[in-house]
């Protein structure tokens, strides 16, 4: 016959410790310090990246929105094909080139042609770039960008003081 059972065979040595109210306090309290803690680094960097205003005067812009699209209107009439591309050129540069040809395939010459750069977010790396005719219908310019990544490039054309053409497109700029 075996010897008699001892009471404490199940705990092996362990120190057992009840849950109280106390460490409940503490747990819940250690949780929601932690989410605010989180929640005000959170809040902190998206106030100071970004301001929240996407237009200086939205009032303005909203009122010439007819004319905005009047514009884009007399663009597609125009017929115009504008490539865009931008390639890697020395030393972390970007090469920005337009081309445009107009509705029966002459290459349009004589644009003055602008490139504003603006980064999502970040209104403050924002820039314009005048690009330079160096070809018949084509312009070019070279630009070092201030940061890799998303930037909205905003293309317009104008001659006269007129604009007759703008695009606007998302690029990724390693």
């Amino acid at each position: 016959m075996a010897g008699p059972m001892r009471k404490d065979a199940g705990t092996l040595g362990r120190r057992t410790t009840e849950l109280t109210g106390r460490h409940v306090l503490i747990w819940v309290l250690g949780f929601f310090s932690v989410v605010f803690a989180v929640n005000g680094v959170m809040t902190y960097l998206a106030i100071s990246t970004f301001s929240g205003l996407e237009v200086s005067d939205a009032y303005r812009r909203g009122r010439s929105y007819d004319a905005e699209i009047a514009a884009a209107a007399a663009q597609d009439a125009r017929g115009w094909t504008v490539n865009l591309s931008h390639q890697a050129a020395a030393d972390g540069e970007i090469e920005l080139v337009m081309t445009a040809k107009d509705a029966s395939g002459q290459s349009v010459v004589g644009l003055r042609v602008e490139a504003l750069l603006k980064r999502p977010a970040q209104a403050a790396l924002d820039f314009n770039l005048p690009l330079r005719e160096v070809g018949s219908g084509t312009y070019r310019e070279t630009v070092r960008l201030p940061k890799p990544g998303q930037w909205i490039l905003e293309l317009n054309a104008y001659r006269d003081q007129t604009r007759v053409y703008r695009t606007q497109n998302r690029v990724f700029i390693r």
